[in-house]
């Protein structure tokens, strides 16, 4: 369906509610169903079903007829022809999880998703930097060694690839932090638990791809002749797809980003897959054959050596002799004992 609700027109808006189903209540059509918080619609709105919108009253202890309430939050209904707003009439904080919790006495029959407002929530795949949402954009300050540089090269990656590649909407910069837009959508790693890696991964090649074509000098003006953009970080773990369709809607975390061969990117994702999700090595099949090409073994596991030595390098100098680069040595000597037809494929 065409989602017409966005959480930038909604998001902090004073709405007036009606109350037609206070908690409490039952279903007029199934008494069995009881509703679980205050329930009702925005008088003079229009949901795509032609009604008003629905709107959940997620922080009120008592049934009421009808109120002032502050939108928090919209929770996207994938498979249904309308979408709820969240709304609250305290000042209290929630995140996505508590109003999926809160609400699942009725969206637990959905395929849905909540996009939440300002919690500056932090993320669960967030790695060396710290990165939080903050309402409908995403904060991102660079740590460790070398922080200026990497926000450069992603600042310049974003612009260059904005409106060719799937990539967040660039909003501010700072000396090492970016605020972009924030996107809905599941993440890769996400989607392999819950058995869709041949989709995951295909989509994967088919989009890196798309990136290794794209014009290197609008990102690297310098860049040598028959060098191609390499993301330096690729794979589902970057990368943010449609629930329901398991497209690419971004990909992300472009600090890494530099001129190169694009076995670097191919062999890397490969190298995730199988360290971190050894039963998806099965569909690494479709992620060649997606991108068109697989490596050879010997290039693609000196590409893992060499981008493993790199991050045992990076995370020395962060915290010398610290459990990062240990984990980094025993990847290292992993990878070196690693053969094409290794047992876990």
């Amino acid at each position: 369906m065409d989602h017409n609700l966005r959480l930038a027109d909604w998001y902090g808006q004073q709405v007036h509610v009606t109350i037609d189903r206070p908690l409490g209540s039952t279903h007029p059509d199934n008494s069995s169903f009881v509703y679980h918080l205050n329930y009702g619609f925005v008088p003079g709105t229009l949901a795509p079903d032609g009604e008003p919108l629905d709107v959940y009253i997620i922080d009120a202890n008592e049934p009421f007829s009808d109120c002032e309430a502050e939108v928090i939050a919209i929770i996207r209904r994938y498979d249904d022809v309308e979408d709820k707003l969240v709304a609250r009439i305290g000042d209290s904080h929630w995140t996505a999880a508590e109003i999926e919790a809160r609400t699942a006495f009725q969206e637990q029959w959905f395929n849905t998703t909540v996009e939440v407002g300002a919690t500056h929530e932090p993320f669960e795949h967030g790695y060396t930097n710290h990165t939080v949402r903050d309402g409908i954009t995403v904060l991102k300050a660079y740590a460790g060694p070398d922080s200026s540089q990497r926000c450069g090269r992603e600042v310049a990656a974003l612009r260059a690839l904005h409106g060719q590649v799937p990539v967040p909407d660039l909003i501010e910069t700072g000396p090492d932090r970016i605020r972009t837009k924030w996107i809905a959508g599941r993440h890769g790693k996400d989607l392999l638990t819950a058995g869709h890696d041949a989709g995951v991964l295909s989509a994967c090649g088919s989009t890196l791809k798309q990136i290794h074509e794209h014009d290197i000098s609008t990102v690297f003006p310098d860049a040598s002749d028959g060098s191609t953009l390499i993301h330096g970080d690729y794979g589902p773990n970057n990368t943010l797809f449609d629930q329901t369709t398991i497209e690419v809607v971004a990909v992300l975390d472009w600090e890494w980003a530099h001129p190169g061969d694009p076995v670097e990117d191919l062999a890397w994702c490969e190298w995730i897959i199988r360290t971190f999700h050894p039963d998806s090595v099965g569909a690494l099949d479709p992620f060649y054959a997606a991108y068109g090409e697989r490596p050879s073994w010997p290039s693609r596991q000196s590409a893992m050596l060499t981008k493993l030595t790199e991050m045992h390098r990076f995370a020395e100098q962060h915290e010398p002799g610290g459990s990062t680069a240990m984990t980094r040595l025993r990847q290292l000597k992993s990878v070196q004992a690693w053969t094409e037809l290794d047992p876990r494929w």
